[in-house]
């Protein structure tokens, strides 16, 4: 049973999502779902990435074409619009 004192987290759910790293750094894939929403503590570099491609986005919030960002870090706070660590655990 869950504790009660916890609350659904959205950026714990899965994302589908496709990431290849390239010699420029990474490339998240087109056909990839992004979040729609974005936290308010985002950097500034990655919330312009996401607003050039957001009017692009469907209503499911699938990226229409390949983008390409630096690093890990960009690309997980791109998809998931929202500050987190690219470490995989």
């Amino acid at each position: 049973m869950p504790n009660k004192k916890t609350k659904p987290n959205s950026i714990n759910k899965p994302f589908p999502v496709t990431v290849l790293r390239v010699s420029d750094g990474f490339v998240v894939l087109k056909g990839s779902k992004i979040k729609l929403e974005l936290a308010l503590t985002l950097r500034e570099a990655v919330r312009w990435q996401w607003e050039r491609y957001a009017s692009r986005l469907d209503a499911n919030g699938v990226l229409p074409e390949d983008i390409l960002l630096r690093g890990p870090n960009e690309a997980a706070n791109f998809v998931t619009g929202y500050p987190v660590n690219a470490l995989v655990r």
